[in-house]
């Protein structure tokens, strides 16, 4: 009953993941070594693997539509950040200024000491443009599911890691600044995955 119910999930999982490929076969066969008392971590992982994997083939057999894909999301990002920075420009500025909301101004006139802006409201903002551009990928490219949206976040991996080395060796020995933002490069990976998961249709409409 058990290996019934995850059959179908993992169906859906790969075929919205990576639906321009096959994997009736694959399925047939975790189910199969399922039934023999495989482990349910063993059978994730399985999952998982085929996941990559699938990424990977699509990617290699679609060089140039990945690299299509990566430039879009660049552009994505461009977009995003010039419009949604003019916004928050904006906003910071009319809260500054005040705003009448009935018979009372609110205002926002941070201290030198507060911090709440650069620590909370930016990686939102940040965060939500890799978010976006994963969606753009994903939504221009469903055929291949979150296919070049892994790609890119593959080549952001790389770009931050440089730019980690690099910043490592400039400033070794500096201490932390206390307006440090919660920017994860992690997170922003991550986004850019989930971002492309969003745009991906349910297995059952593909």
């Amino acid at each position: 009953m058990t290996t019934r119910q995850r059959t179908p999930f993992a169906a859906r999982l790969l075929q919205r993941l990576i639906p321009s490929q096959d994997h009736t076969a694959l399925l047939g066969d975790l189910q199969e070594e399922r039934r023999r008392g495989r482990s349910t971590v063993w059978y994730i992982f399985q999952i998982l693997a085929a996941i990559v994997v699938g990424c990977w083939r699509d990617i290699w057999t679609h060089r140039l539509l990945t690299l299509r894909a990566i430039g879009i999301g660049i552009a994505a990002l461009v977009v995003y950040f010039f419009a949604a920075g003019a916004l928050l420009n904006f906003v910071q500025r009319r809260l500054y200024e005040g705003i009448l909301v009935g018979n009372h101004w609110i205002y926002w006139r941070e201290r030198p000491q507060s911090w709440i802006f650069v620590r909370y409201v930016v990686p939102v903002w940040v965060h939500a443009g890799f978010l976006f551009s994963g969606w753009v990928i994903g939504r221009l490219h469903r055929v291949h599911g979150i296919t070049f949206a892994v790609a890119f976040a593959s080549v952001l991996a790389m770009l931050l890691l440089a730019l980690f080395v690099v910043a490592s060796v400039r400033v070794a020995y500096a201490t932390p600044h206390p307006g440090d933002t919660n920017i994860s490069p992690l997170w922003i990976l991550l986004c850019v995955v989930i971002g492309g998961w969003f745009a991906t249709r349910r297995a059952e409409a593909a």
